[in-house]
């Protein structure tokens, strides 16, 4: 099936084994993306060599960015557009504009400093309304994760 005259939004994120937990996170932000675009086509792309070389094994293909993007230039797409899925800039980001030859790629959640102050003053009010302090944890994913090292 050729794309011609269609419009791609290519979705980047880490990537993921279990398809249960992409489309309950990530699937879940590309449907209110494509909701806000209709007539476009989501193509998925993921950052993590490892995740895809362990989807390899098992027969799925899912490229990085710069095979997404050379896919829907191969199937005659009009208009190319990147989500970056991702949290913050660093490698992985960096890896995708490295890929995008002047396409539009979509900034990470927490580019900007404001975007940090945003988020503390979230927090702030948080636990101002629960009267408690907060215990915040964030799992910053590494490379390889632990479930990819379980699946090797």
């Amino acid at each position: 099936m050729t794309m011609e005259n269609k419009n791609v939004l290519i979705s980047v994120s880490y990537g993921a084994l279990d398809n249960a937990a992409l489309d309950a996170d990530v699937g879940r932000i590309e449907t209110a993306i494509l909701n806000a675009l209709p007539g476009w086509h989501l193509s998925r792309a993921f950052t993590s060599a490892r995740v895809r070389a362990l989807l390899s094994k098992r027969g799925k293909e899912v490229p990085d960015a710069a095979g997404a993007i050379a896919q829907a230039r191969a199937e005659c797409a009009e208009h190319i557009a990147l989500a970056t899925l991702l949290i913050s800039p660093g490698e992985e980001y960096e890896g995708v504009l490295a890929a995008v030859d002047g396409l539009p790629v979509a900034s990470p959640l927490l580019a900007e400093d404001e975007d940090l102050d945003a988020l503390a003053a979230y927090y702030a009010g948080v636990q101002h309304d629960c009267g408690t302090p907060l215990l915040l944890i964030c799992l910053l994913y590494t490379s390889p994760s632990p479930r990819d090292v379980e699946e090797s």
